[in-house]
């Protein structure tokens, strides 16, 4: 992706939209600093959602007022807090950490997914005032994390917000990981080694309906393998057997607990140019576009799906030569993304043993699969689950 200059109107608009996003979620008011100044400005339906996080007694039969004064005593319990921040991602307890250090925070350009979560159990409250986007964790709440500080238990939970980070990474990049691996590869990242018997324990916590990873037998799975009963995992096991794994630096492969995280590529960057030149004069539209694509290549869809993209959008094309010079850039996308059944690797970066890359042909020819055959492409799930998803 082009690097965009501070005055690009794609970079104004997609600034636009974070703006916007955090708006919909502050108070329009000056900011105040205690659970009794904050919690009477959220909704009844907002305090007895608090109220039932935070097994209020009796909240359901409340008036607000009374709300207020409950929620005032247990959203401060230190085991709460602590249970509640064990489970935040890594952006969302990095945002709560900073902004617990100080009265009021001000970000203009705060992502709503950083601080929502904290938010929504009543340990931090945005606000928009004079044009300015301030966040304030209420004193009581910092009061009790600064103990946690001092006492050792916010390490702790950094050590957990890592090891779900970690989860998170491997079932993204790989699909799917057994437990000891997951530990090895840890342990060649970080000095302060992990246990599977540590991993299994934390990453139970970390396991709720939105989770992206579970439990199978000794491996930690994507939670796609659920929809078939996990009968998806052996037929990846056998699509992997005998490859390397692909074992990014740490930062690099921290970035893949984002779930629609990709490497940014010169064929990405290409394919984004053509689209823009020639399909369509909105950045915007190519850059979305184009990122849909990487993403559909990278589930190992078929090229009717890889095509459906542009249709989706309302893309017509201008002819078959204008397909024609589309097809080799988005073969040389679909080569250099990186997949389950390659270990991480992009079909580029597999060799045979001629050392040639093995290079994958966009599927959608050949003899079609049965709908509960495993999917052609490697990916590990059924073909009705994956690339017949459409049929």
């Amino acid at each position: 992706m082009k690097q965009l200059g501070e005055n690009d109107p794609v970079l104004i608009k997609a600034l636009e939209d974070i703006v916007q996003a955090s708006l919909s979620e502050a108070l329009p008011q000056k900011p105040v600093y205690t659970l009794r100044e904050i919690l009477p400005h959220k909704t009844a339906v907002d305090l007895k959602g608090l109220a039932k996080a935070s097994q209020v007694t009796g909240y359901s039969k409340m008036k607000k007022a009374e709300l207020v004064h409950a929620l005032c005593d247990s959203l401060p319990n230190p085991d709460n807090i602590e249970i509640a921040l064990n489970c935040l991602e890594r952006q969302e307890w990095e945002f709560f950490k900073k902004a617990a250090k100080q009265k009021q925070l001000a970000d203009n350009l705060a992502f709503v997914d950083s601080f929502v979560t904290t938010q929504s159990f009543g340990f931090l409250q945005a606000f928009f005032n004079d044009g300015n986007m301030i966040f304030v964790v209420p004193e009581e709440i910092r009061t009790v994390f600064a103990d946690m500080v001092r006492n050792g238990t916010a390490d702790r939970i950094e050590r957990s917000v890592l090891l779900d980070c970690y989860a998170r990474a491997a079932v993204n990049l790989y699909g799917i990981i057994p437990l000891d691996e997951l530990a090895e590869l840890f342990n060649g990242q970080n000095e302060e080694k992990a246990t599977e018997d540590e991993l299994f324990s934390t990453l139970l916590r970390h396991i709720h309906e939105e989770s992206v990873y579970c439990f199978w037998e000794e491996y930690l799975v994507h939670t796609d393998f659920e929809e078939d009963d996990f009968s998806g995992v052996a037929a990846l096991k056998e699509a992997i057997r005998g490859k390397k794994r692909y074992i990014p630096p740490k930062e690099e492969f921290l970035q893949y607990a984002d779930d629609d995280y990709y490497e940014q590529t010169p064929q990405v960057e290409k394919l984004e140019g053509f689209i823009f030149e020639n399909l369509t004069q909105d950045r915007m539209d190519a850059m979305e576009i184009a990122d849909e694509i990487v993403l559909t290549c990278m589930a190992e869809a078929r090229m009717k799906d890889v095509m459906g993209v542009f249709e989706e959008h309302g893309i017509v094309f201008q002819g078959k030569e204008q397909v024609e010079r589309l097809m080799p850039i988005l073969t040389d996308v679909w080569n250099n993304v990186r997949i389950w059944s390659n270990k991480g690797h992009t079909p580029n970066e597999m060799t045979d043993n001629f050392g040639r890359p093995v290079l994958r042909v966009l599927p959608g020819a050949g003899k079609k699969p049965g709908r509960n055959d495993p999917c052609p492409c490697g990916s590990g799930k059924k073909y009705k689950k994956c690339c017949g998803r459409n049929d």
